[in-house]
């Protein structure tokens, strides 16, 4: 059931669910509400969360549905009565007792709409409207509502088909007070509310209106179903449609009598449901339609039914006829017999080919059938049967279609069958491998003129050749066939192109002449001739007629003009011309007569050059032929090696001299005359060489600084570009080094060399010349050059601190010159296994200490100086020796067996130094402040002490003594820090513990050099793992 108040502005709005009502819920209603009262009067001075209502599942927009019954999400169902309180909506705040207050006051309001108006009651549809709730209730006026607008309201109109305590749902949501509803049932009670909404606020429910709508017709039945026939009755049986308000009185059937096209006529009319058509003809289709009546009127008929009465088995039809054929299928079409009641026909096919005889190829109730897959230009048999309940028919006739042939292929590709011939030639072709299942009856050879023209048929016939005459020298001719059968007509093959043999050119017209006529040349031109022969003209032959009638050939080529030079001036010259094409050459033309205007000058003759000296050449020469205009003016050339010439001279002189020349070098010479008519041609080149001479200047001298100098103090390292030699080679050079008289000579072509022989830190001016057979050349630019000082000499080496494993050396400065003076040493050792000298130290200090030696060994030094000027000569060789090393610190001793006069005191036992024997020398003092005296020297490593006074405090302590075999000096090592103890008292025999004097500082030895490396390449083997761990696992 659809709603409709303003269908194009409308809104569809969300309603809530509603409850059945009833008078349960009216009394909950009022106890709720009297609640409510109380709790809001109890906070009416705090703020507080109102009673929460139930929550309210989301509603859908009404959906229409036929006969008021919604379908899907748009059935809502009331959960009270029409008068039962809504609940409230007051949305997520938590409102004060004025808020709650307010809401109550606009629920009153919404609350006190009246109940709708039904209008315009029809059948099918009503128009409901309604008016909104009054601001003022009981005629009080309330200025608190006038904030209130009714046009905000918004209306939910719920309906029941069910009677009052039904399912209400929603039909309309807007804010429109009026609304149409359609759809509805006829003569059918309907019960309709209205409630309203303002900012999330509804009101209650308005008081319930019921209306029931008018009757109709009833609805059109189905159509009769057949429930039983025989060969001359038929009994039908119907179903009762909705009455629509109103007790259906009778039911309408009517019939055809059998006769198509013949309209209906009643056969039944009465209240039963059920109706039997007795005397009936056999196999006859009746028509029937059905129709209900009541007292508003008459629905409309049902559909038509068609029923059969039973018969006998029908009749043999006629055999199949052929529709329509083609090269795989066959269409077949029979007609059913006359008068026969026939279900389905069959269709069996025979093919001879296969031997198994008629099978079935169709069952059904069409009159047309279309069987494929079948063989070209076959023959198939078919005969046909009808069929229906009571029975089958006999078969037809016997008949045979045949399937059409198909088109045959495509032949070969026309080919060229003997010689080519100018005029004819023999075209053959071979016929196509699939000839469409029937012999070809003719073939079809076309051919075209040109490249894009037309074909047109030169051959129908049966032969597989043909010979096209009356063709053009050269023309190109594409061909191409095609084969006809009784399946039609194939494809053309490919085309075949083909040009026929050329003939030579016909006569050319005679050359014109092009452009003005020069003095030495002429320009002509002429035009194709009228008949190529059948092929294009591919070059032209133009020759000269000579005085005596012979001719001269002065071109041969693919252009239409040429240009014929090496003329005369003013010279009468006839020309013709003779075109060729790819076959030979046509007749000459008529020769054409022309006349050569005036000339530049001839070339001169090779001009006369004469060497004055190795810089400078006169050149000479002869005045050349006018051709009849005097020369005014001679242009002179010249080049170098390089081969590009250059203008030299221009003047009326027939010499010129050439000055500036580079000597021993090759120069060219050419020359042209001018006159009133041109440029003449240059003369032949002319050759000359100067002579030799001494060398070129030096332009780069430098001095460069040598890597590996024997003496750099003394030497300078020269170096040079090699000069022009003038035509000579270079002998050697000549270095001037600033000496008067002194020359220094190089006697070999190099261009670097080493001056020895110098003082040290001299400055000297060099200069240098090249010298070859004929003499030496000029000195190049002056050049200062300094030489090195000389390297300081090596230090006095001293030994200034002897330790057992450490030397401490130092060394002065021996130069007293500031400009010698060492700017840094290198101290040497003598290593003791490989007698060689080691590096130990370079720098700029002047004292070392060399540490990590022997005890008593000796050790060779020696030491050098340097500076800018180089390394010095290394100092004689000094030897120091290390002393002898002492006995390392002992422990403090143990005291044991301690009574009141003696004890025995301990100590560990240090190892012989050297095969020297160790001695030890105990020290004791008694009491705090007292002196250490000796009381044990000897090599034991226990003593026993005696004579002691009781009940005293002594201090014990331990020395190494080194005894030296070779030194009576004995070495003593430091003493063992002190241990003290007491001795016993004659009254308290007590063991007392001895504890050292003072706690000692353990000190902390330093890593060796070999456990740095290995603790380095140890961390750098782990680091190593690591990496390749994380490559492997995370690559």
């Amino acid at each position: 059931m659809a709603s409709s108040g303003d269908p194009d502005s409308e809104p569809q709005r969300h309603t809530p669910n509603f409850h059945k009502i009833d008078e349960r819920a009216e009394k909950t209603r009022d106890r709720l509400r009297n609640k409510l009262h109380t709790r809001q009067r109890e906070n009416s001075c705090n703020a507080g969360s109102p009673p929460t209502s139930p929550r309210r599942s989301q509603p859908s927009s009404p959906t229409a549905a036929e006969n008021g019954f919604g379908r899907g999400g748009g059935k809502r169902r009331l959960r009270n009565s029409c008068n039962q309180e809504p609940e409230p909506h007051l949305g997520n705040h938590q409102p004060n007792s004025k808020d709650s207050l307010e809401v109550k006051r606009i629920k009153d309001i919404l609350s006190s709409i009246q109940k709708p108006q039904v209008h315009k009651v029809e059948a099918r549809s009503v128009k409901v409207s309604w008016s909104p709730p009054p601001l003022c209730m009981n005629g009080s006026g309330d200025p608190g509502h006038n904030h209130i607008d009714q046009s905000h309201f918004s209306y939910e109109l719920v309906m029941s088909d069910k009677g009052k305590d039904g399912n209400f749902k929603v039909v309309y949501s807007g804010e429109k007070r009026e609304c149409s509803l359609t759809d509805l049932r006829p003569g059918s009670e309907y019960h309709i509310s209205v409630y309203a909404l303002n900012d999330n606020i509804k009101g209650m429910t308005s008081e319930v209106c019921s209306f029931r709508t008018l009757t109709a017709a009833p609805e059109t039945p189905a159509a009769p179903k057949l429930s039983n026939r025989t060969k001359n009755s038929l009994a039908l049986k119907w179903m009762s449609p909705l009455d629509n308000g109103s007790k259906i009185t009778c039911f309408i059937l009517e019939w055809d009598e059998g006769k198509k096209g013949n309209g209906f006529r009643e056969v039944y009319s009465g209240p039963q449901k059920i109706y039997k058509a007795t005397k009936l003809t056999h196999s006859t289709c009746y028509t029937f339609r059905l129709a209900a009546q009541n007292e508003v009127g008459k629905s409309d008929f049902s559909p038509e039914v068609y029923c059969h009465t039973s018969g006998s088995p029908p009749p043999t039809p006629e055999p199949p006829k052929l529709v329509r054929a083609t090269t795989t299928s066959l269409q077949l079409h029979w007609t059913k017999p006359a008068g026969a009641d026939v279900e389905a026909f069959t269709l069996e096919m025979e093919d001879e080919d296969t031997g198994y005889g008629f099978q079935p190829v169709y069952n059904g109730d069409d009159l047309t059938y279309t069987h494929k897959r079948l063989r070209r230009n076959s023959s198939y048999y078919f005969r046909l049967c009808a069929s229906n309940s009571e029975g089958r028919s006999g078969w037809s006739e016997k008949v045979s279609f045949t399937t059409n042939p198909d088109k045959p292929g495509v032949p070969s590709r026309p080919q060229l069958k003997g010689r080519l011939h100018a005029q004819h030639f023999k075209i053959s072709w071979d016929p196509p491998r699939d000839t469409g299942g029937i012999d070809i009856s003719k073939y079809l050879l076309e051919m075209a003129s040109g490249k894009d023209g037309p074909y047109e048929v030169v051959y129908a016939g049966s032969n597989l050749e043909h010979t096209c005459d009356n063709l053009v020298p050269g023309g190109m001719y594409k061909l191409r066939v095609a084969c006809v059968g009784a399946g039609g007509q194939s494809q053309y093959s490919e085309s075949y192109s083909i040009t026929t043999l050329p003939v030579t050119p016909g006569q050319c017209h005679p050359p014109k002449l092009c452009g003005k006529p020069k003095a030495n040349s002429l320009q002509i031109k002429w035009a194709l001739p009228d008949y190529d022969g059948g092929s294009p003209p591919t070059e032209y032959l133009v020759d000269m007629v000579m005085d005596d009638c012979t001719s001269l050939e002065v071109y041969k080529g693919p252009e239409m003009e040429c240009t014929i030079i090496n003329l005369l001036p003013g010279r009468t010259y006839a020309f013709r011309v003779k075109a060729f094409n790819r076959v030979g050459g046509g007749p000459v033309s008529e020769p054409s007569v022309f006349t050569t205007g005036a000339g530049p000058p001839d070339a001169p003759a090779e001009p006369l050059l004469t060497c004055k000296s190795p810089t400078a050449a006169l050149v000479s020469w002869q005045t050349p032929a006018g051709n009849g205009a005097e020369v005014v003016e001679y242009r002179l050339e010249w080049s170098c090696v390089d081969g590009t010439f250059s203008q030299l001279y221009t003047g009326q002189s027939n010499s010129y001299e050439v000055k500036g020349l580079s000597p021993a070098s090759y120069y060219y010479f050419r020359v042209q005359a001018v006159n009133s008519a041109g440029v003449g041609p240059f003369s032949p080149v002319a050759t000359c060489q100067t002579p030799a001479s001494s060398p070129s200047a030096v332009t780069t001298f430098q001095v460069v600084p040598d890597e590996t100098p024997e003496n750099p103090a003394s030497s300078l390292h020269l170096e040079w570009d090699e000069p022009c030699s003038n035509g000579e080679d270079i002998l050697g050079y000549n270095i001037d080094i600033g000496l008067e008289g002194r020359l220094v000579a190089v006697e070999m072509p190099v261009t670097d060399f080493l001056l020895e022989g110098l003082l040290p830190d001299t400055t000297y001016r060099l200069r240098i010349q090249a010298v070859n057979r004929i003499g030496a050349g000029p000195f190049s630019a002056t050049i200062k050059a300094k030489t090195k000082p000389l390297p300081p000499n090596p230090p006095k080496l001293e030994c200034v601190q002897c330790g057992h494993s450490s030397l401490k050396l130092r060394w002065t400065d021996g130069t007293k010159n500031s400009d010698t003076k060492a700017t840094e040493y290198t101290l040497q050792m003598e290593d003791t296994r490989t007698l060689r000298f080691v590096s130990i130290y370079a720098g700029t200090n002047t004292n070392f200490k060399v540490n990590r030696l022997s005890e008593q060994t000796p050790y060779n030094f020696r030491i050098l100086a340097m500076n800018d000027a180089g390394e010095g000569p290394f100092s004689p060789i000094y030897q120091f020796i290390t002393q002898k090393a002492p006995p390392p610190a002992m422990k403090a001793p143990k005291v044991q067996e301690v009574t009141d006069r003696t004890c025995k005191a301990v100590w560990m036992e240090v190892p012989a130094m050297r095969r020297d024997p160790i001695l030890y020398q105990l020290q004791m003092a008694q009491g705090r402040d007292a002196r250490y005296q000796e009381v044990y020297k000897g090599p034991e490593t226990a003593f026993a002490l005696e004579n002691l006074e009781p009940d005293t405090e002594y201090h014990l302590r331990v020395c190494s003594v080194r005894q030296c075999q070779d030194d009576p000096a004995p070495l003593i090592g430091p003493y063992s820090p002190g241990v003290t103890f007491h001795t016993r008292s004659r009254e308290h025999v007590v063991m007392e513990t001895p504890r050292p004097v003072q706690e000692q500082p353990i000190e902390r030895k330093e890593l060796s050099d070999e456990q740095l490396v290995a603790i380095v390449l140890a961390s750098f083997t782990l680091l190593a793992i690591f990496i390749a761990f994380i490559i492997q696992y995370f690559i």
